[in-house]
């Protein structure tokens, strides 16, 4: 693809209609499929590295994953900053108000392209689209197989098949992928046993278009066993499963020329458990001593966890002159915390009582693992409805403007109206700026509404969603062969939700909503291509200006680049990022290094139809650390070294 192809690709995230990203009302990134498999990337999450303002560093507090940050502030695993969207559907769940402890590592073999917007998108979206959007869009006309095996006893592969079917067509894609995990010594401090990181994963994907309907259902299942989990490391005990079924579907109301009316619905359901060693035998043993237990074996526990939602909604379009067009639509959704519970042989209510509150024994035991524990959150629903409205229009040649504004109305917490504007000028082919405003808000999420029976936190129904209010200003100019961009951005969060002491004579922590934070900074974009587009570059560079003491776990500077070099049969590809130092989120933590992680890929076209891959990850065998977001892990998350994938591509 050429530079100036890749700039015109349409993309719909940032005003749902298509807009080359230079044009778009919102920062914007855009990845191509040909770009995503040319790099060698196994997940969306980290393709989210190479995105300029975004970090997704890796994370194990629920097994072997990778959180994700945007623009300056890291929140907990689920991410709940960012709303990441698949064909239109929320990934987002009810608990933890994030996408990714649920969705582990997305895949990208049935993948279009990613659309990204950088910064606020409430105006569209509602919650959680609060630092950024991700909008995953599938590929619906796949025909394709592919199979790789590489180092820790690793493999990966998936399957698209498609046809059309009378005046439309179908599509089913399967995709698994498992590893036996690298082995870390001393992952909490340096007197404990090795853990490893295993994980294995296998998604489904199919979609039906008859007429204007559009019927797609998506689910996933995501496991690890014997890793770091929950604060307990390897054992042979710990496991965890998740998984999250899903089906959506649009039907194209009214599709005329100049007006559109259509309606959606969608139904998930994610449902987890998970097992994990909470006290050694030994420790019970000397509680049994004490007279505090009855028992007298290894306290072996775990939650079970059950969601659902349910939205409907109607959008429409009216194009009223060229260039010109109203979009409105409206939301009703539900979400439900069904199941929220403990099993185990022990009784964790009492254990917390006891061991957290000093409370007098005994801890009852039990023979066998039973569904006995307390309930862990408050069960219940929360009834939403959005309403939004935007204007686009361009005046003259050069000039267009985008205006909205979104009213969201909960049954917890009460309403929210969160607007936009932007302002974009061609000054001429080679130049455009834009000027840029929004604001978005974070709904609290169901933990921290609603946990109870927790050594560690207490939840608070009282808490108010976070705002977020940003100004960006962007610069896109056109050398010829060579492409820049620059966007500056100002926010301001206001009702952060920080932990505190419930009292002072209790140990736990609840939810508040408590003074602000500023955030500013540059993020700047460079395109290159050369040899009739045989040779691209691609490369970003982030800088905070203000992010100080209150987020010390996100670097202040990052880069990234992409080298791609087409020829005769082959194609190869050199990428990287660079991470700033980091400091620990802990009392007592080290400081982290900079550090750069290189891959590569390469592919190479053996006959028509037949292609070899490789792809290296971590190339230079880095050793590097970054701040974990459990506070068991003071001395921060350890990295893989260097892993590869070799293996074949078939287009059937």
């Amino acid at each position: 693809m050429s530079l100036a192809e890749l700039f015109m690709v349409p993309v719909e995230v940032a005003s749902r209609t298509p807009h080359p990203a230079t044009l778009a009302p919102s920062s914007v990134t855009v990845f191509t499929r040909a770009q995503i498999r040319s790099m060698g990337v196994r997940s969306v999450e980290e393709l989210l590295n190479f995105v300029p303002g975004f970090y997704a560093p890796r994370d194990t507090f629920i097994g072997p994953h990778r959180a994700a940050s945007a623009r300056g502030r890291m929140t907990i695993p689920g991410s709940n900053d960012i709303l990441f969207l698949m064909d239109g559907l929320r990934l987002n769940d009810y608990f933890t108000g994030g996408a990714l402890q649920f969705n582990r590592r997305i895949s990208i073999g049935n993948v279009r392209q990613v659309e990204i917007i950088r910064g606020p998108g409430s105006a569209l979206y509602g919650a959680n689209a609060f630092l950024g959007v991700v909008n995953i869009v599938t590929e619906k006309d796949l025909n394709e197989l592919y199979v790789a095996g590489g180092n820790l006893q690793a493999w990966d592969g998936w399957a698209g098949l498609s046809s059309p079917l009378g005046d439309g067509s179908w599509s089913l894609f399967a995709a698994g992928f498992s590893d036996d995990g690298e082995t870390f010594d001393a992952l909490v401090d340096l007197n404990s046993p090795s853990a490893k990181d295993p994980q294995d994963g296998f998604d489904v994907h199919g979609v039906l278009e008859v007429g204007g309907l559009d019927l797609r259902m998506r689910h996933t299942d995501r496991s690890v066993e014997d890793a770091y989990l929950f604060n307990s490391v390897a054992n042979g005990i710990n496991e965890f499963t998740s998984r999250q079924s899903s089906i959506w579907s649009s039907y194209d109301i009214v599709e005329g020329e100049r007006s559109a009316i259509t309606a959606t619905a969608s139904y998930s359901e994610i449902e987890a458990e998970g097992q994990i060693l909470v006290a050694p035998a030994a420790l019970m043993q000397s509680l049994a001593q004490a007279g505090l237990t009855n028992g007298t074996e290894a306290f072996i526990g775990g939650p079970i966890y059950d969601e659902s939602t349910w939205i409907a909604a109607l959008d429409w379009q009216f194009r009223y002159a060229e260039g010109r067009r109203w979009l409105g639509g409206v939301t009703f959704m539900q979400e439900e915390l069904k199941d929220f519970r403990g099993r185990g042989n022990y009784e964790f209510a009492d254990f917390v009582n006891v061991l957290v509150f000093g409370q007098p024994g005994p801890i009852r035991f039990y023979d066998d693992q039973m569904d006995n524990f307390e309930p862990a959150g408050d069960l219940g629903k929360r009834d939403i409805t959005g309403i939004y409205l935007q204007h686009e229009g361009q005046w003259t040649d050069g000039l267009r403007t985008t205006a909205g504004v979104r009213f969201d109305d909960y049954s917890d917490f009460g309403s929210t109206v969160n607007p936009r504007a932007a302002l974009i000028y061609e000054a001429s082919p080679a130049t455009t700026f834009k000027v840029m405003y929004g604001e978005a808000f974070r709904a609290p999420n169901k933990a921290e509404q609603s946990i109870i029976n927790s050594p560690v936190d207490l939840g608070n129904p009282d808490l108010e969603p976070e705002q977020v209010k940003t100004l960006e200003l962007a610069w896109w100019q056109d050398f010829g062969s060579i492409r820049t961009g620059a966007t500056f951005f100002s926010s301001r969060i206001s009702d952060q939700t920080q932990r505190q002491p419930v009292a002072p004579d209790d140990p736990r922590n609840t939810f508040v909503n408590s003074g602000s934070l500023d955030l500013s900074g540059a993020e700047l974009e460079l395109f290159g291509s050369w040899r009739d587009d045989t040779l691209t570059f691609r490369g970003s560079l982030t800088r905070y200006f203000d992010k100080t003491e209150s987020a010390p776990d996100v670097p202040k500077e990052m880069a990234s680049f992409i080298v791609d070099q087409r020829f005769s049969r082959w194609n190869l590809n050199l990428n990287g990022y660079y991470r700033g130092g980091t400091r620990s989120n802990f009392a007592g933590g080290p400081d982290f290094g900079s550090y750069w992680v290189v891959n590569a890929a390469a592919r190479l076209s053996v006959r028509p139809g037949v292609s070899l891959v490789g792809e290296m990850q971590n190339l230079l065998d880095k050793s590097y650390r970054n701040p974990s977001l459990d506070f068991f892990l003071v001395n921060g998350e350890q990295n893989r070294g260097r892993t590869f994938l070799l293996g074949v591509v078939f287009d059937l």
